[in-house]
């Protein structure tokens, strides 16, 4: 979600006449939809913009700003020079406005920015570099859009409200397991965020009965929150495969039927590389759950989902191919545990038993509806896993969250390839990120 670019914007002659904002828009586009006559590669338009701003022949920054925020989603170079040019701050009364700058835009770019840095920081384990103590600029509203009544404005606004706990996360994920009830307390406050949806910015398949169509961006708004709660829910266990409990792995079967809805809709081509990362959490919590008798099918129907979407993704960022290679060991190694298991004790068929997980087949209504507290509106029709999973509660065995060794980032140790044989080439600003967190503008 970057909306800092509309058709009034780029009628502004120093915007939409800029050299670097038409490359950085070719770039985009030629990622979105290639070419079929494959003319110029997206590749050539990126070296194209990066020489056009190191040549910092805009006159106007605020075209540069734009540019750097369309085709660098994680680099730190963007929210430096957005503070650079005083967006961290309301506009001083009197102050004249660059051509096509207004205040509303000024909110949405430092809130873009904000929001991405966020999710950037759970995902790579960075520390954030935007102090909120630094800013006054005021939460962002619809009518800081040019349409305050279209959707994708209520959209980001919400948005940003959700990578605000997000970045929370990350700080504590980063800076290891407390033995307070902070763990609880973020979850409250995701679950809070939940259940303050308007119902037609829930999930679309959460409500079989409601005739609420797909909507990209709603899905897109979800992920980080499932995935947030899904890192909340998991530990390290000493093997291969993470701890999960049912909130994560209900989660992950949330995750598993987004992607299907990107998959038939065609969308997958809109993701970031980082929709490579959210696959990679949910089926850390799936491999999990296939572990149980009884849930391996099921659990292996949403996995393959994932890794056909993974597959298609890792076609345009490398960093999905890492998460690729990384599930397909990890699902060898677990598979053949389980044989060696399964050959040596033929009575059981699984690592775990399901009498060791479920506390009972005969769950109440409470008991079904608190495992449904952090998935308002929805019900067991989502997924066969999902109406297991709430079935069979085990809600009750789900670990503390005191003492416990919550599994956080990164975790490329999990996958055990990392970038090692990747092939960046003139396309690192689209997978730039990794343990180094290089940053190839000043490469």
């Amino acid at each position: 979600m970057c909306p800092i670019i509309d058709q009034e914007t780029l009628k502004v002659p120093d915007i939409g006449g800029s050299l670097l904002v038409q490359q950085t828009l070719a770039l985009v586009g030629s990622l979105i939809q290639p070419s079929l006559l494959h003319d110029e590669e997206p590749s050539s338009h990126y070296a194209n913009a990066k020489a056009l701003l190191h040549r910092e022949d805009d006159r106007n920054p605020l075209a540069a700003l734009l540019a750097v925020m369309l085709f660098y989603w994680w680099s730190t170079c963007a929210p430096h020079v957005a503070q650079e040019l005083g967006f961290h701050r309301e506009l001083p009364v009197g102050q004249a406005l660059r051509p096509g700058e207004t205040a509303g835009l000024r909110r949405r770019i430092w809130w873009s920015l904000y929001a991405r840095e966020r999710i950037i920081s759970i995902c790579q384990g960075r520390p954030c570099i935007i102090n909120p103590r630094d800013c006054n600029v005021r939460k962002p509203s619809r009518d800081d859009f040019p349409d305050a009544n279209d959707l994708r404005a209520e959209i980001f606004v919400q948005w940003v409200q959700l990578c605000t706990t997000v970045g929370r996360v990350a700080d504590h994920l980063r800076c290891g397991p407390s033995t307070d009830n902070v763990v609880a307390d973020l979850l409250e406050e995701l679950r809070e965020w939940a259940h303050g949806l308007p119902a037609h910015l829930r999930l679309p398949f959460f409500d079989t009965t409601l005739t609420q169509q797909y909507e990209r961006d709603i899905c897109l708004l979800h992920l980080p929150y499932l995935s947030t709660i899904i890192l909340l829910n998991m530990k390290r266990s000493g093997v291969n495969i993470p701890t999960a409990n049912t909130v994560a792995m209900l989660s992950a079967c949330c995750v598993a039927r987004i992607f299907e809805e990107f998959l038939v809709s065609g969308s997958l081509r809109f993701l970031q590389g980082m929709a490579g990362w959210h696959i990679a959490i949910a089926t850390l919590a799936l491999l999990h759950a296939r572990q149980v008798r009884g849930r391996k099918e099921t659990a292996d129907a949403h996995i393959h989902v994932l890794r056909v979407a993974l597959g298609e993704i890792s076609q345009r960022w490398e960093s999905a191919k890492m998460y690729d290679k990384g599930v397909q060991r990890l699902l060898a190694v677990q598979d053949r545990t389980l044989a060696e298991i399964q050959a040596s004790c033929p009575q059981d068929h699984l690592m775990r038993q399901p009498d060791q997980d479920l506390i009972s087949n005969n769950i109440t209504l409470a008991e079904e509806q608190d495992g449904l507290k952090y998935f308002p509106g929805a019900t067991k029709e989502i997924s066969p896993l999902f109406g297991i999973l709430l079935s069979k509660n085990e809600l009750g065995s789900a670990f503390p969250h005191e003492n416990t060794d919550n599994l956080g980032t990164p975790f490329y140790d999990l996958f055990d390839n990392s970038f090692d044989n990747s092939n960046f080439s003139l396309l690192e600003h689209l997978t730039s990120w990794g343990p180094s967190g290089y940053d190839p503008f000043f490469t």
